[in-house]
Parts: C-alpha cells; structure tokens; sequence
C-alpha cells in the first residue's frame, strides 16, 4: 500500500491575509492539450469530433459523481488544460523531508533510505487556512505545514544513503559501480521468487554467468520478463548514495515556480496524506 501527498499552497497578500495559491496549469494529461477525447493507450482524437475530453472540457455541473464534481471544480481550467497541484508525486524522501512520513521505510517497514532530518511533524492545518487549500486535502492523516523558506533553506545538497530490491540482472550491470538504479521497488515476493544480498548474488552470478539475459532494463522490477535461473527469478537487496537534490528534483522545480509566483509574499505550504 502506497502513501500519496496532497498540498496546498498559500501567500499573504499586502494587507496580510493569507491568500490560496492556485498551481500551475499545464497541457491536460489525457487528451495532451486538444480538448478532445482520446484513446487511453494511444493518446489519439478519436474519430468523432464532438466527443471531447472528459477531464479537461467537462464542468462540475455536468457531473454526476460527487467525486467527479469535486475533482473537476478544482482541476477545471479551459478546454486542453488543467490546474495541477504544486507537488503530488509519491516520492517518500520528500515526504520524509516535509512532514516526517515515510521517513525511510516503506509499507511493511521495508528499508528505502536512512532517516533523514525534517522540516516538520504533525503541525496539523493552520486555524486561518483558506477554503482553496482546505479543499486539496484529504483529512486523512500527518496533516502539517511548513514555509517556503523553511524548505528553501533545507540542505539539499546534503547525501543520502539509498536501498531497495532490484532484479539480479540490474545487480549484474550495477555492481561495482555504485550507480542508482533505473527502477526498483521496496520488495517482492510470490512463488518461484527468492531475494538475496549481494554477496550471494555475486555467487549465483558465478555459477550462471550465461543465464543473464541482453535488453534493456526493466520498467519495474514487478515487470520482470528476464528468464529465471533454474525455474527461480532472483532478485537483490541493493543499496546505493546520491544526493537528496538528486532524488527530488522535480519537487525543487515546482517550489522553484511557487517562488517565481509568490515572489516576496510569505508563502507557506499545507499538506497532509493518505494511505
């Protein structure tokens, strides 16, 4: 089971009120900007033209699920376009980084990265939040806040010390290099599946030197199409270091663009997170 972030942005105008930022708007995901319907697989128009986008073209009011109606009002920008959050990607370093969740270990306490300092823990939601900000959370749990400077002056260039599992045959092309993986996941199991350190790798790895398949790498160790090692799939327990910049750099981008957008205006960020 994953954790997700919802976060809400705020500045204070000239007078002092806080003032709900709305995020940025963007081409609309489904239909890349053409306002009209498209096939889920393929992102093509589809052959009528009177069909049109249901995530970017339909108002709350022609809605009939609740959810439908909230998730619009708040996405709905113009035919082609959608309204995003500042940040919603489930990336647990800056979760760990913001509100102290996920603060390395995944479901099942899995490992993923040491402990790292935070900016905040359990704050809860400010009592003059606005109703715009109120509206991107969940209320489901770890409900807190920070500033923006708070997380502009967070040690991002600092190291962090990485692990997760990831397919022999990844281990294969890694070991002894130090690099990240492309992909990994926090672990795995089922049937004719087995993961080892790597020390016993290095070991299967010398006993079946031909059994590591050519390609390209997996997109996701749980997509494993290599062929097993005597009926068995093998996967590692690997860990690696980078920096914390490294590992989050698209959430540094989008608070790089809240800064554009607040300029000198106090901002401070409200999240909290589902599970």
């Amino acid at each position: 089971m994953g954790t997700d972030i919802h976060l809400a942005a705020e500045a204070r105008d000239d007078e002092g009120n806080w003032v709900f930022v709305p995020g940025p708007v963007f081409d609309c995901w489904a239909c890349d900007g053409t306002g009209m319907k498209t096939t889920w697989e393929e992102r093509t128009k589809v052959h009528s033209t009177t069909e049109v986008c249901r995530w970017c073209c339909t108002t709350p009011e022609d809605e009939d699920d609740l959810f439908d109606r909230q998730y619009t009002a708040r996405k709905y920008v113009s035919p082609g376009k959608v309204r995003d959050s500042w940040y919603s990607d489930r990336n647990y370093v800056v979760f760990a980084i913001l509100g102290n969740v996920r603060n390395g270990h995944g479901f099942a306490g899995v490992y993923t990265h040491d402990p790292l300092p935070f900016i905040s823990d359990g704050r809860g939601v400010p009592d003059d939040a606005t109703p715009g900000a109120l509206a991107w959370l969940s209320s489901e749990h770890s409900a807190t806040w920070c500033s923006l400077a708070e997380i502009m002056d967070y040690p991002w260039r600092a190291p962090i010390h990485r692990g997760g599992v990831i397919t022999i045959q990844q281990y294969a092309r890694l070991r002894g290099t130090g690099d990240a993986p492309g992909n990994w996941c926090g672990g795995i199991d089922g049937r004719g599946i087995m993961t080892v350190t790597p020390r016993a790798a290095d070991a299967i790895l010398a006993l079946h030197p031909l059994a590591l398949t050519a390609g390209s790498e997996p997109t996701s160790p749980f997509r494993d199409d290599s062929e097993p090692i005597e009926g068995i799939r093998y996967y590692v327990n690997y860990e690696w270091d980078t920096t914390l910049a490294d590992t989050t750099q698209h959430f540094l981008d989008r608070m790089k663009m809240l800064a554009m957008e607040v300029g000198e205006h106090e901002c401070r960020l409200i999240m909290d997170f589902d599970s």
